[in-house]
């Protein structure tokens, strides 16, 4: 892992910061294209920060680019690498299995889900009760 280096691309609902989809891969065009076909509805709106592809890749009348825009999702990344060791950076942490990397991710996105978790938590409740 340390010479083949993985980009988690990550796509949310800005105001809940639900989970859209993500896509594990290169900092290239053709990763960033695969989530923004499987997340584009036609009518959402695109927050981003400066990266050129973002002006290649994106519809312009959709497209808002800055920093500003972009804390939701800095939030949202920062959760991740608080719940998930193999996202730390500049630790010990790592992974190196792929796999490990996507059912981390897809547990973590799963239960953000208060409906979900909601679930998981109510036969919990009534062992207590």
């Amino acid at each position: 892992w340390k010479k083949k280096k993985v980009w988690l691309w990550r796509a949310i609902v800005g105001v809940s910061r639900r989970p859209l989809g993500w896509e594990l891969g290169t900092r290239g065009d053709s990763c960033c294209k695969r989530l923004i076909d499987r997340v584009d509805d036609g009518e959402c709106v695109f927050a981003t920060d400066d990266w050129t592809g973002f002006y290649r890749l994106l519809p312009e009348d959709r497209h808002f680019p800055g920093k500003d825009l972009t804390f939701p999702i800095e939030a949202s990344n920062s959760d991740i690498r608080h719940r998930l060791a193999r996202f730390i950076r500049r630790t010990k942490a790592s992974s190196r299995s792929l796999h490990m990397v996507h059912a981390s991710l897809k547990l973590t996105h799963h239960l953000q889900d208060d409906s979900v978790l909601q679930s998981y938590l109510n036969p919990l409740l009534s062992i207590f009760s």
